[in-house]
């Protein structure tokens, strides 16, 4: 009986020491610059969109293709989109560009103050991952780059990272959707 008693006390200070440190990250400045928005957690962060621009667009089909954004004089240069053979089952119009909006109540590291834009018409998604390899400033010297994209709410969304050439400034992110997309800078530890 002894023992019963303690295993049922051991269990419940387990059960609680779960609940404080969930509670603790949900509610963490760190964590809210991950997902959210003001209106779920006013501590994080999140995206005011503004105008987007579209840059360049071309049609791709079934055997795939590569966009290259070159001397547009905008924050879309030096992006670099592949899309590989069987990503599309039927010809679209692939469209890139920027949009002039802002990400919000960033709690830490640096935004990159560039937000990309994917599309397609018509809107589809892909069978396979499409990279898109983005150019950053060569006087970043971050620890860590983390892409986002971002919903309809204006709601931030973790994206994921194929490679990162820190020689060339280069950073390749995957998606399987047309999307809105920008990242942030850790220059810390």
């Amino acid at each position: 009986m002894k023992r019963f008693v303690y295993l049922l006390l051991l269990i419940s200070i387990l059960a609680a020491i779960t609940l404080l440190s969930r509670a603790y990250f949900v509610s963490s400045p760190k964590h809210a610059t991950l997902e959210g928005n003001s209106m779920s957690n006013p501590s994080a962060a999140y995206f005011q969109p503004g105008h987007t621009t579209i840059v360049k667009s071309i049609k791709v089909g079934e055997q795939g293709g590569v966009l290259k954004v070159t001397d547009t004089g905008t924050p879309a240069d030096g992006t670099v989109i592949d899309i590989p053979k069987g990503a599309l089952s039927k010809d679209v119009t692939l469209s890139f560009g920027y949009n002039d909006g802002k990400v919000e109540n960033i709690s830490e590291g640096k935004s990159s103050d560039i937000i990309l834009v994917l599309s397609t018409e018509p809107s589809i998604s892909f069978q396979q991952p499409v990279k898109v390899t983005v150019q950053y400033s060569s006087s970043i010297k971050p620890i860590v780059i983390v892409g986002y994209s971002s919903d309809d709410k204006g709601r931030l969304h973790l994206i994921d990272m194929g490679s990162w050439d820190k020689k060339h400034n280069q950073v390749t992110f995957m998606t399987f959707q047309p999307i809105m997309f920008t990242w942030i800078y850790s220059l810390s530890y």
